[in-house]
């Protein structure tokens, strides 16, 4: 039996006016994707004006009309895990125009986002100015072979992300140049679930959490118009214009958060910022409730080499880890993750990213057998 959900669909700012164009998917939709189970799943795209579109999925079907802006939308309706050994097919359908997507899997999907910690990738070298240089997890990775492990990644990490924005199958060829963090986050999750897995990688060395906010709000809030960048090469605004934007309102299971050394003399203001980005991004992504995983600050002590403004900044380090805590204790929905007595204490970039990997595991783990699935709630759908 197929089951069907027929919705108005709406425009959405990720997708621009596309005036008689071909049938297409949104971004972030490809082969090889995962999309977030037991919850309804968003798919949208654009088509011509009028079109009836009709997305199906193993016996699930949801239709939308094409709005005269050239957008669709489609919520399908909730599905269990994949099971082990299969793998469906995505239809989408319009006409006598077809797209299909195959080797798509349901399963937990998370955001792994922030900044140069959290894009420390999986085929870093100890020297990465060397490419003959020994590589750090090359026992991981020549073992990363897991077919319902999916990564998408949208860091445009310098040559260092062979796929582009496509979803791949974990493998050594496509982990490389993926976050360290995630791959042994989900491969961790994957082995003590069994549940297909589904990892986008959002890291972005050296940027603050402004450029993960809209670059307008800073105008439209006097309280946060004087945290704005004065920085002409990062401005506030841009990974949430490029990226944040691409992807949403991509059904997420959580996010993995773990930034802050580019704010760390802002301690005070960080709070603000980060609820801030917080509120928007559960909007966004339209879960009102969606989970945030924020990783400590490591416990980085300082080095004799290090200039005047890193020692100035190692000052604010304990007053910004205090920040952090301060905004899970006041925030729902939040879970802090302590990592600043895991070791390293004189790199600022932790090598050993298994230990804090297998922290975010454990409360993903809590997390969901506490029934916090982010789940989007009914009156959510047609925002």
């Amino acid at each position: 039996m197929r089951l069907k959900l027929l919705i108005l669909a709406t425009p959405f700012a990720c997708l621009q006016s596309a005036w008689a164009a071909p049938l297409a998917l949104g971004g972030p939709f490809s082969d090889h994707m995962v999309l977030q189970r037991d919850v309804a799943a968003r798919v949208w795209g654009t088509g011509i004006p009028g079109a009836e579109v009709s997305v199906a999925l193993n016996g699930l079907e949801a239709l939308a009309r094409v709005t005269s802006e050239g957008t669709w939308m489609v919520i399908l309706p909730p599905s269990g895990p994949t099971p082990p050994g299969e793998v469906w097919t995505l239809e989408v359908t319009s006409g006598d125009e077809r797209r299909t997507l195959r080797d798509v899997v349901c399963g937990d999907v998370w955001l792994c986002a922030g900044q140069s910690n959290m894009r420390y990738t999986l085929g870093r070298r100890e020297d990465n100015d060397d490419p003959a240089s020994r590589m750090i997890f090359g026992g991981d990775m020549e073992k990363a072979t897991h077919s319902k492990i999916r990564f998408l990644s949208v860091s445009d990490g310098q040559g260092r992300t062979p796929l582009g924005r496509k979803w791949a199958r974990c493998e050594p060829a496509s982990v490389v140049g993926f976050s360290a963090i995630g791959y042994f986050f989900g491969a961790s999750l994957h082995e003590r679930t069994g549940v297909p897995v589904g990892l986008i990688d959002l890291g972005k060395g050296g940027q603050s959490l402004r450029a993960f906010l809209p670059a307008d709000i800073f105008g439209r809030d006097s309280r946060l118009a004087e945290l704005g960048s004065g920085n002409p090469e990062k401005p506030s605004g841009v990974v949430h214009a490029r990226d944040v934007r691409w992807l949403a309102p991509y059904t997420l299971r959580g996010v993995l958060w773990y930034q802050g050394e580019s704010d760390i003399t802002r301690a005070d203001d960080y709070p603000t910022l980060l609820r801030r980005m917080v509120d928007c991004w559960r909007s966004d992504f339209r879960q009102p409730e969606l989970p945030f995983f924020i990783v400590e600050l490591p416990g980085y002590l300082g080095k004799k080499n290090d200039s005047a403004d890193q020692r100035k900044q190692a000052k604010w380090r304990p007053r910004f880890r205090e920040a952090q805590a301060r905004f899970v204790d006041e925030t729902p929905h939040t879970t802090f993750i302590k990592a600043s007595d895991l070791g390293e204490p004189y790199e600022i970039h932790p090598r050993d990213k298994k230990p804090l990997a297998a922290r975010l595991a454990d409360a993903a783990i809590e997390a969901m057998a506490d029934g916090n699935r982010g789940t989007i709630t009914p009156e959510t759908i047609h925002q």
